[in-house]
């Protein structure tokens, strides 16, 4: 698979929406690992409600299969993360 790259503006962006304070003379590559794994531990840290529907995706999940928590848990961080970049739309439940 081919390694994405990201403008320096779309890095900076990325890091100010997770709320990461960084030196600003990090490179490219080495800010883009540290966003990649930021984003990665948050993704681990996540918890569910367990509540079904989700409150945040509305869908319809068992909360004891690891494998619907983790499609869950995925959907989620897609749509907070939309909804970081796009501020003016609001996505329906």
């Amino acid at each position: 698979m081919a390694k994405l790259r990201y403008t320096r503006e779309q890095l900076d962006r990325a890091k100010a929406l997770l709320g990461e304070e960084w030196p600003n003379n990090l490179s490219d590559e080495k800010l883009q690992e540290l966003l990649a794994n930021t984003v990665k531990c948050k993704a681990k840290n996540l918890t569910l409600s367990g509540e079904t529907p989700d409150a945040m995706t509305g869908i319809d999940y068992d909360p004891k299969r690891q494998a619907d928590q983790t499609l869950i848990k995925g959907l989620s961080l897609q749509r907070m993360l939309f909804e970081a970049l796009h501020p003016g739309i609001c996505l329906p439940t």
